[in-house]
C-alpha cells in the first residue's frame, strides 16, 4: 500500500517552463522514501503542492489512500513537515516552542517531553532556541512537525548545511522514528552519500520529471551490472600469462589488465596468482557504483 500517490502533476510559475511535468510518484507505507535531484529540478515545489502550500494546478494527490483535494484538513492533520528551515521562536527554550505549538495542535502536554526525548534535545534546559546549533535547530523543528503525533513526515533538505556530526544525528533520529515508530517519511535532499545511508526507497527527478523510481537496493543491483576490476601489475603481458585465459582478463598497457564481473572471492584468488609467480601487484580497483555515480549517469549532467 502506498501512503502517497501523485497522478499527472503539473505546475509552471507564470509564463516559465513547467517546474512540475506530469510527476507520478508513489510513496510505500512505512518506507524511508528519498527524492533525490538537482538544484531546481521541482522538489521543493513538488512537496508544497503535496501539502496545499501551492495550489495544485493539473494532476491528483491522494495520501493514505484519500483524495487531497476532498480531504484536506482531515489528512493535514495526520501529516508533519519541515519545508525550507524551521520556524521556531529564538528567544524560547526548545520546550517552550513546543508549548506555543501545542497550543495550536491542541494535544496533550505530554507530547512536549516525549518528543524532546525522540530528538535528543530533552535535556536543553534554558538554553534559548537562538543559541543552538545548526543540527539542533534541525531537530527542533522535527520535534515541531512531530508534535501532533503525524502518520507521516515530510523533510525538505533536513541535513542542508549541516557539518557530518550533525548529518549523523538527523538520520539517526529519522530511522528511528521509523523503526520504532512506524512512521513513514518522504526526504528530499541532493545530498546523495547522506541519502545512500538512510533511504529504503528513492524517487529520483530532473527537470520536473520522474527518471527513476524504486527500491535503493533495486537501483543498486540493477545499475552494478558490467563491474570492472583493473590491475596495476609490475608486467601484465606475464599477468596474462599466468591466468591463461582463465576469468576472460584483458590487457589494458604494459601494466594494467582488466576483469569484468568478480567477485571477492574471485579477486582473492587473482591476487594470489599472480603475487606467487612473481608478479607485484600495486593497485587494485574496482568501479563498485555508489548512489552518487548512478544518479549522475541517469540524470545525464
Amino acid at each position: 500500500m502506498n501512503i502517497l500517490e501523485t497522478n499527472g502533476l503539473y505546475h509552471q510559475y507564470g509564463r516559465e517552463e513547467h517546474v512540475i511535468n506530469g510527476l507520478n510518484l508513489c510513496v510505500p507505507q512505512g518506507s524511508i522514501y528519498g527524492f533525490l535531484g538537482p538544484n531546481g529540478a521541482g522538489k521543493t515545489t513538488t512537496l508544497r503542492i503535496i501539502l496545499g502550500l501551492i495550489k495544485c494546478e493539473v494532476g491528483q494527490i491522494h495520501i493514505f489512500g484519500k483524495s487531497l483535494a476532498h480531504n484536506r484538513e482531515v489528512i493535514l492533520k495526520n501529516i508533519g513537515s519541515l519545508i525550507d528551515s524551521p520556524s521556531f521562536y529564538g528567544h524560547l527554550t526548545a520546550a517552550e516552542n513546543l508549548q506555543v505549538f501545542q497550543r495550536i495542535y491542541q494535544c496533550q502536554r505530554s507530547r512536549i517531553n516525549e518528543v524532546l526525548e525522540v530528538v535528543g534535545l530533552a535535556r536543553t534546559g534554558n538554553k534559548k532556541a537562538g543559541r543552538f546549533s545548526l543540527g539542533m535547530k534541525q531537530r527542533l523543528g522535527i520535534a515541531i512537525a512531530l508534535l501532533h503525533n503525524p502518520r507521516f513526515l515530510i523533510l525538505d533538505e533536513p541535513t542542508n548545511g549541516l557539518d557530518p556530526n550533525g548529518m549523523i544525528e538527523i538520520r539517526e533520529v529519522l530511522l528511528n522514528l521509523n523503526r520504532q515508530q512506524g512512521i513513514s517519511i518522504l526526504v528530499s535532499s541532493h545530498i546523495l552519500a547522506e541519502m545512500e545511508k538512510l533511504v529504503s526507497h528513492v524517487g529520483i527527478v530532473n527537470k520536473g520529471q520522474l527518471i527513476y523510481e524504486g527500491s535503493l537496493g533495486h537501483l543498486m543491483n540493477e545499475r552494478q551490472q558490467g563491474l570492472q576490476t583493473i590491475w596495476e601489475t609490475s608486467d601484465s603481458v606475464k599477468a596474462m600469462e599466468i591466468l591463461d585465459g582463465r576469468y576472460n582478463a584483458k590487457k589494458l598497457d604494459e601494466s594494467r589488465l582488466v576483469i569484468n564481473e568478480l567477485n571477492r572471492l574471485e579477486v582473492s584468488f587473482v591476487n594470489r596468482n599472480l603475487v606467487e609467480a612473481g608478479v607485484s601487484v600495486y593497485e587494485i580497483n574496482s568501479n563498485n557504483k555508489d548512489l552518487e555515480s548512478i544518479f549522475i549517469n541517469l540524470i545525464g549532467d
